[in-house]
């Protein structure tokens, strides 16, 4: 049974002989049942509050999972972006020594390429000089040819 200050106030005893001074009782009676009914009020806003602590600290225990889950997540995910990031230099790095291999092979051919373009400017330019020299000689022969035969230098 809950105790009400109303009831402790309108309590009513039964009248004796030699009893207790009735003014004084209701006093007491009055004082105590303002301090019951502080004390109920007290008792009910903390059960508020309990239950305001109780939803707060369920509202936590969600969070916390949640965070956990997507911290969970997290992780998962990280581990997963390393995992792509190593197939992805991998595969760069063989994309890279292929390319690098292919452009040495180039590069040799090239130069296999332009050495053959060497040797066959060294041939030109060989027979060139032969034939000039060979040019040269028959024109320094009809100049020595020349200079044999005396015309005279007819003077004016």
């Amino acid at each position: 049974m809950a105790l009400t200050k109303d009831e402790i106030v309108t309590k009513k005893f039964a009248k004796s002989m030699k009893g207790y001074d009735r003014a004084e009782v209701e006093v007491y009676l009055e004082w105590i049942g303002e301090e019951v009914e502080k004390l109920i009020n007290e008792n009910n806003d903390l059960k508020i509050k309990f239950l305001d602590m109780n939803k707060d600290f369920d509202n936590f225990v969600k969070e916390k999972e949640a965070f956990g889950s997507e911290q969970a997540k997290a992780k998962s995910d990280i581990e997963k972006i390393k995992r792509e990031t190593a197939r992805y230099c991998e595969q760069s790095k063989l994309d890279a020594r292929l390319s690098a291999q292919n452009a040495v092979k180039e590069s040799y051919k090239k130069a296999k390429d332009l050495k053959k373009d060497i040797e066959k400017l060294l041939e030109i330019k060989n027979s060139f000089i032969r034939r000039y020299q060979s040019y040269m000689k028959d024109q320094l022969e009809s100049l020595k040819a020349f200079q044999k035969e005396n015309y005279p230098i007819e003077k004016k």
